[in-house]
């Protein structure tokens, strides 16, 4: 996430409004920086969707299972 040519300012702008829902709920987090999410097991948790997005940006998962596993939330 740090276009050319990088700076520590331009690399904190994302030019983008992200949304995730947690928990049976779906409880909305909306975020437009440069942002973390880490979720125990077993929590529900759905896509992360691009509501807006003005420059191209990058987006990384990383699952720390030996495999992944998902179940349905009804």
């Amino acid at each position: 996430m740090c276009p050319p040519p990088w700076s520590p300012i331009t690399s904190l702008i994302v030019n983008s409004q992200n949304e995730i829902e947690i928990g049976k709920e779906h409880e909305k987090h909306t975020f437009n920086v440069p942002t973390v999410v880490s979720l125990p097991k077993g929590l529900p948790h759905f896509p992360i969707v691009c509501n807006k997005v003005d420059k191209p940006y990058g987006v990384v998962q990383v699952g720390l299972g030996p495999k992944y596993e998902a179940r349905w939330i009804d």
